[in-house]
């Protein structure tokens, strides 16, 4: 293996002669034997039994482009149900089974009396037609030889990862449908769908994704270059197609944050952030996040980094400035669940708790709340007076996990919040015992948790989850010097925006109402060019948007804003 550096301002890129035919160390997920006994790699925990619990994907499935199979096949579908844990039981006793289907429903034996069912189950449909855009549906009922059966939680397939994948493996977490219902456990499954008409995709081998790191700060003498070992050299080329690395302003310098803590940010510091995807060409975005609490040498010192960073990766890059609590959706989907959480304190606080920190730092109650894709995780007392009943609530007590949902609560925080639990068993190789409960129907053991109970503040005391930017409607504005000087004039308001109406000879403004965007067109002037971002920011400070500003070149666009433009 053979190394160069390239140097740019004052980071570095790192890059690797590795050919694409070597393959990125294989997780031990992708692994998984067919006899379902999950065999654990060296570095791995085993649980008492000896087998490693996870519940995310067994089989390998398919990541890239989903265009070519959002098509109508027809074909052979197989569900096998294999087992169950933690099945909600009430009164101690639980009788599931598990119904599938969209349409003609199956469903498996009943295990009598049985949490931790083992059915190995297989449903068949020997000719089903499959099209983009449903899903397929798996109930766990709790079968009553007297009165009438009762779900106690289901989960949803997506078609669309039917129509692209022969057979997916997963565990499963269960989520209640409706809010009267309980709902906890996972459930194992195998997913095969047999078909003549899924199409062959032949993928591009992605390009390298280069590492950057920062070997001077920007406000401080340089520091001594650090002697780095060639086995560490290896971890810093990223295989994947995409490649995400975030760093934090420590003293004037930026310091590598660590992966484990990516969508992780204290209110206090400020952070720079290198997003890169390719189709199959390199698309670079840079993004800085300001905390509410950072002071004025941390931002200064993130723009500084950025302007760098710039020179270094090379060529078209958008960036962007995401404000706390103003943060756009195409920033928030880079991270696990579309949320980030937020520490308290910063870098040069001696008091702060990490609030996403393991399970060994006692218990800590997350406050969920936002709306669609704007959702928002803060860190609440461990009261009852942290609770309101607009919102969902995690209490997190390391091996015991509990949603509560308030009275109003909304879908997109109901989601998020069990998203967010799933994701927490995983890391904790599913060992925690997880619980949903609806505001009122509480057992003594929730509040035992959170240091009693009491009064619950109403949803109006919690606040709205709508800002009013959001509610804003989309306006598109041209930027051009055709006439002599630079004016900025209204070209369409509503959402009937389309990407025809894009000129690449000139700039243009969108307000997307939770974000703006300047779009840079390839052929634009100089003039244009230079002058895009003032334009925006003088925009956004006469209509008083407190929202993220985003620089976007022609061909390199978010994905955001090519579903605001019908791309």
């Amino acid at each position: 293996m053979t190394r160069g550096n390239q140097v740019a301002g004052k980071f570095i890129r790192r890059s690797s002669s590795l050919t694409h035919n070597q393959q990125p160390k294989t997780s031990a997920a992708s692994i998984m034997p067919r006899n379902h006994l999950l065999h654990p790699q060296p570095s791995q925990k085993l649980t008492k039994q000896g087998t490693l619990r996870r519940f995310t994907a067994i089989e390998d499935e398919y990541t890239g482009k989903m265009e070519p199979f959002l098509i109508e096949m027809r074909g052979e579908l197989r569900v096998t149900v294999i087992a169950g844990e933690h099945i909600y039981c009430e009164d101690g006793k639980v009788n599931p089974y598990i119904r599938v289907g969209s349409g003609v429903l199956k469903k498996t034996r009943v295990k009598k009396d049985n949490a931790n069912p083992r059915w190995n189950e297989e449903l068949l449909w020997t000719d089903v037609k499959i099209v983009p855009g449903i899903s397929l549906k798996f109930e766990c009922w709790d079968y009553q030889s007297k009165d009438k059966d009762t779900r106690i939680g289901f989960f949803r397939i997506p078609s669309n990862t039917l129509l692209a994948n022969e057979t997916i493996e997963r565990w499963t977490i269960l989520t209640p449908r409706q809010k009267n219902e309980n709902a906890s456990g996972r459930i194992h499954f195998r997913v095969s769908f047999k078909t003549k008409d899924r199409p062959v995709v032949k993928e591009e081998a992605p390009e390298i994704a280069p590492r950057f790191e920062c070997e001077e700060p920007a406000f401080m003498e340089p520091a001594p270059a650090p002697f780095v070992k060639e086995d560490e050299d290896d971890k810093a080329v990223d295989h994947s197609p995409q490649s995400l690395q975030v760093w934090r302003v420590e003293n004037g310098k930026v310091v590598e944050w660590p992966q484990d803590k990516h969508g992780q940010f204290h209110v206090g510091d400020s952070y720079l952030i290198l997003y890169t995807e390719y189709h199959p060409e390199a698309r670079h975005f840079i993004y800085q996040w300001i905390g509410n609490e950072s002071t004025s040498n941390e931002i200064e010192a993130v723009y500084a980094k950025s302007a760098e960073l710039e020179k270094a990766v090379g060529g078209e890059v958008s960036s962007s400035s995401q404000l706390q609590d103003r943060e756009s959706p195409s920033f928030l989907s880079l991270f696990n669940n579309n949320a980030i959480i937020y520490l308290e304190g910063g870098f040069d606080s001696t008091d702060w708790r990490d609030i996403a920190g393991d399970s060994s730092q006692g218990t800590r109650l997350l406050h969920i709340k936002g709306h669609k894709d704007n959702i928002r995780v803060h860190r609440a007392p461990l009261s009852y007076r942290g609770l309101n009943s607009g919102d969902c609530f995690l209490v997190d007590a390391g091996m015991q996990i509990w949603q509560w949902n308030g009275r109003e609560c909304n879908a997109a925080e109901r989601r998020k919040a069990t998203d967010i639990m799933s994701g927490l068993l995983n890391e904790r190789c599913g060992r925690p015992k997880i619980k949903s409960v609806d505001e009122g129907d509480e057992p003594e053991e929730f509040w035992a948790l959170i240091g009693g109970k009491g009064p619950i503040a109403t949803a109006s005391q919690g606040g709205s989850d709508d800002l009013d930017f959001e509610r804003n409607k989309p306006k598109l504005f041209r930027l051009s010097d055709s006439g002599g000087k630079l004016e900025l004039t209204l070209v369409s308001v509503g959402t009937s925006n389309n990407h025809n109406l894009l000129d690449t000879n000139d700039v243009f403004l969108f307000d997307a109402g939770v974000e703006i965007f300047v779009w840079v067109g390839k052929a634009s002037s100089p003039d244009e060019k230079r002058s895009a971002l003032g334009w925006a920011k003088k925009y956004a400070a006469d209509n008083q948007r407190l929202v993220p500003i985003t620089r976007l070149v022609e061909r390199g666009e978010s994905d955001y804003f090519k579903a605001a433009f019908s791309f």
